[in-house]
């Protein structure tokens, strides 16, 4: 547990020494790399954008789907076997945690949460960036599938809710593995 003021250490695993770390466009590592950089990033900025006072229940259930969503994303990662599932739970878990409580809370405590999702996001980022090798080897192509089937469903009901959401899967969506 870190102590007030400082920062968490990031996990890094040892990976065996034969594996090749291909990221290259479709490959599921690839996808990993989107989901933490296109897709976490853009749905923060659409999150500051629209603000917990403007995305209620009465946006076509965009909040619900949303938490789906993220739900489906921590259920593949908790559920997967190897080396994601102990880098990434804990992160992806507290990830959708938070965002269910800036939307089911207060709204003065908004920014704060959002200060968090941000972080939480730059703490995914930081994990897979610093772990790709383990990874590497890991990582399917079904957890492309698992990972944006809920953001792409989301965008294709709500996406002018997502328009940062909606560009980024846009930009990815045809590369994806699997």
């Amino acid at each position: 547990m870190p102590t007030p003021g400082s920062r968490p250490t990031i996990p890094v695993l040892e990976a065996p020494a034969n594996v090749a770390v291909n990221s290259r466009k479709g490959t599921p590592l690839w996808a990993l790399d989107r989901y933490r950089t296109d897709a976490l990033s853009s749905l923060i900025r659409d999150l500051k954008r629209l603000g917990r006072a403007k995305f209620g229940d009465d946006k076509g259930g965009a909040c619900d789907q949303l938490k789906a969503s993220l739900r489906s994303a921590v259920e593949y990662v908790q559920n997967a076997k190897g080396m994601i599932n102990p880098l990434l739970f804990a992160e992806l878990d507290q990830f959708a945690q938070e965002y269910k409580g800036w939307n089911d809370h207060h709204p003065d405590l908004t920014e704060e949460r959002l200060v968090k999702l941000e972080r939480l996001r730059y703490r995914i980022c930081t994990i897979v960036k610093k772990n790709k090798k383990p990874l590497a080897s890991d990582v399917r192509p079904e957890a492309a599938n698992a990972l944006f089937s809920g953001l792409r469903e989301l965008v294709r009901t709500n996406g002018e809710f997502f328009p940062a959401l909606r560009s980024a899967l846009n930009r990815v969506s045809k590369q994806l593995p699997g």
